[in-house]
């Protein structure tokens, strides 16, 4: 059968602006800060909808950042752009408005600030690498790509960044590390159309551009395929399936796309009919 949808009404003050999907448990960001929510327990059956466990305003995550104030340009309210966990979520990777990019632990609550960010427009996208939690990818409406060492004890540092022909609406890594996904918009001649672009992303090349050595003739990232037509106007979110044979795109165009990714990114078809534009997805198996 199909299982009945659980709906938090009011789950933020203002929109959702970003969720993560790691085993059980649900991360959303909003103007209001990060919301951790998980499936009612055995212990509490009379619970008919997601449980908040943790929150996180945006007061706490400038604490985090050292006591300074989040603004974001042109003096908006900053709100969470995206939000990426490991597998064991004990680490939460965030993107905000202001431009600001840090990791914290769940635990200590200690973060890490990406201190070099991305020009005016701010942060996309960003994307934890599954295995290798000193490797971050963002991508901002600059056109840019940053591959990012967090490992320094001084300070997160820039490894390489990428000038894209078009700009980014979001990344994520495949599960076993080895490729990137890039959303870019308006990639065909009349800048109406979606594209994918599959990165290969190689691990050795990584270790070469450690700080310290002569990375410059090294590339961890490379271009292997482009996937045009994806729909019309912005793809919001990409996500690969558990197995990494499928990627699916959501659209502003009010649809989901999967590819295949053992066919060479071959389109498998498209969920329409959406009553307003997708703003996220992920696989349940």
């Amino acid at each position: 059968g199909t299982a009945a949808p659980m709906v938090v009404p009011n789950a933020h003050e203002g929109a959702v602006t970003s969720l993560c999907v790691q085993g059980g448990a649900l991360i959303s960001g909003s103007s209001d800060g990060l919301k951790i929510w998980s499936t009612p327990s055995d212990a509490s059956p009379e619970a008919t909808g997601l449980v908040n466990t943790a929150s996180f305003t945006m007061d706490s995550l400038g604490v985090m950042l050292g006591g300074g104030a989040l603004a974001s340009p042109f003096f908006k309210r900053p709100f969470v752009t995206c939000v990426d966990t490991d597998t064991y979520m004990t680490r939460i990777l965030v993107s905000l408005s202001s431009n600001h990019t840090f990791e914290f632990a769940l635990d200590s609550k200690r973060a890490v600030l990406v201190s070099e960010s991305h020009a005016a427009g701010g942060i996309a996208s960003i994307a934890a690498h599954p295995t290798d939690p000193t490797t971050v990818v963002t991508v901002g409406k600059d056109k840019l790509l940053k591959v990012w060492d967090l490992s320094p004890v001084s300070g997160p540092v820039v490894l390489e960044t990428h000038v894209l022909v078009h700009p980014p609406t979001c990344a994520v890594f495949k599960n076993d590390g080895f490729e990137l996904c890039v959303a870019v918009e308006g990639a065909d001649t009349n800048g109406n159309y979606a594209a994918l672009l599959i990165m290969k992303y190689d691990p050795a090349m990584r270790q070469a551009k450690q700080p310290g050595n002569s990375g410059d003739d090294y590339v961890c990232l490379t271009t292997e395929v482009k996937v045009h037509n994806v729909g019309v106007g912005a793809v919001n979110a990409v996500r690969y399936s558990a197995d990494n044979k499928f990627i699916a795109a959501v659209s502003e165009d009010k649809s989901v796309y999967v590819y295949s990714v053992e066919a060479g990114f071959k389109s498998t078809g498209a969920l329409p009919g959406n009553t307003a534009a997708v703003s996220g997805c992920d696989f349940t198996v």
